[in-house]
């Protein structure tokens, strides 16, 4: 595997590795850099088919494909790694395979889906209308509807969605078949991480964060993460959504400052 594309950013002693949600690229840290760049010199890859990273082949399944790219990144350097909805998922994944380069982790927005059953017909319930959301669209190949119900959901709203050139409209419709091939990862477990004895035994400091304004599944999420993991913390955003270190990346960048100076 040849070096991911990666932006350095940050001039602090402390070496953080980002990674970014999907439909975004590296450059979505550059907010949180401002906050946490006397503190971090922070090392963003962009993920398969994002940014200026080459096309996912799908010969290796997608999210163990983005935790060796991080890995390749680290080049056997120990950091603080730090994710955002799927790439949260990916950090996780990355920590679970190396967890002598992982010192610190910090999770905002996890979408592991898989991780919030607990039997109670609520969460079910949660988790069928989030698999529900696209995959009638997926399975009919409307990825382009099925950006737009993405869009909405997770991202920057309906009103954003309208506004954007049909070009970019274009490249999500594009980029929705990665988001498809996570399913096996985030719904489906097939890594397996939720099995007895793998997440229980990370026993490195986790940072889980939602925003307040979140969708509910999120919390349950991290319900089940805090359930398996034994040294979990938990912070709030307050007035913040499922994109919150971009759009509060001032109070996510408190958060984690709380976390890591101790």
């Amino acid at each position: 595997m040849d070096m991911p594309f990666t932006r350095d950013m940050g001039q602090g002693g402390q070496h953080a590795l980002m990674i970014h949600c999907m439909l975004a690229h590296s450059r979505a840290w550059a907010g949180l850099s401002q906050h946490l760049g006397d503190y971090y010199q922070m090392h963003a890859f962009d993920l398969p088919g994002h940014g200026r990273a080459a096309p996912w082949d799908g010969r290796v399944e997608l999210q163990l494909y983005a935790a060796q790219m991080a890995h390749r990144v680290m080049d056997g350097r120990p950091m603080d790694v730090i994710g955002h909805s799927f790439g949260a998922t990916v950090a996780l994944r990355l920590a679970v395979l190396f967890p002598q380069l992982v010192q610190r982790l910090v999770l905002v927005e996890p979408v592991f889906f898989a991780s919030a059953r607990d039997g109670s017909a609520r969460v079910d319930a949660l988790l069928q209308a989030e698999h529900d959301r696209c995959a009638a669209q997926f399975a009919a190949g409307d990825y382009m509807g099925a950006a737009q119900r993405f869009f909405a959901f997770w991202g920057d709203g309906p009103a954003v969605w309208a506004k954007l050139p049909q070009a970019k409209r274009d490249m999500i419709a594009g980029q929705m078949r990665l988001i498809e091939a996570t399913g096996i990862s985030v719904y489906d477990d097939a890594p397996g991480l939720l099995r007895p004895g793998v997440l229980d035994r990370l026993d490195i400091p986790v940072l889980l964060v939602e925003g307040e304004q979140s969708p509910p599944i999120i919390a349950a999420i991290n319900n089940g993460l805090q359930n398996r993991l034994p040294n979990v913390q938990r912070a709030q955003i307050a007035g913040a959504g499922h994109m919150a270190p971009l759009t509060h990346p001032a109070d996510c960048a408190q958060v984690i400052r709380r976390f890591v100076e101790k």
